[in-house]
């Protein structure tokens, strides 16, 4: 399948959450230009345009959810004008990581779908700024993020 038919299949107004697996580059969304390494995480809204330049002669591979917008699922979390950077806020690396694995990995034996897609949505919209920490669905958006970090630690 060719890069224009993959970006064709993205829904419209929904919120892209990408994983660079192999191969840094730069991404530029809006007046930003970031480098991108191998594990890095990025976050953005589907029809704000972005590019993505590899690094070098090595394979460039990143994976992408993108969550339709919801207002009940995003809990009112705006993310109409996120363009793509690089996700950073160390505190919250490791769960939003590890619930994006989880969900990348095991879409297809996933126990409640429609939960585990919310909250990686929660997670991408409060790790943005949009969605305070405090909020009780973003507390148990947190302990499903760690809930497939200790599953990760736990396998190894």
């Amino acid at each position: 399948m060719s890069v224009e038919a993959d970006i064709a299949r993205v829904a419209g107004d929904s919120l892209c959450i990408a994983f660079q697996v192999k191969g840094g580059g730069l991404k530029t969304g809006g007046d930003r230009i970031q480098a991108f390494k191998d594990g890095d995480m990025a976050i953005s809204y589907s029809a704000l345009p972005y590019c993505a330049v590899p690094g070098g002669h090595e394979d460039f591979h990143f994976q992408v959810i993108t969550v339709p917008y919801d207002h009940e699922r995003m809990l009112g979390g705006q993310t109409r004008d996120l363009f793509a950077i690089r996700f950073a806020e160390p505190a919250y690396a490791r769960p939003f990581r590890a619930h994006f694995n989880g969900i990348r990995q095991r879409h297809a034996h996933l126990a409640n779908p429609d939960e585990e897609v919310a909250h990686i949505a929660r997670l991408a919209i409060m790790a943005r700024g949009r969605l305070a920490p405090g909020m009780p669905e973003v507390r148990a958006t947190l302990r499903s993020g760690l809930r497939y970090a200790a599953e990760e630690i736990k396998a190894r």
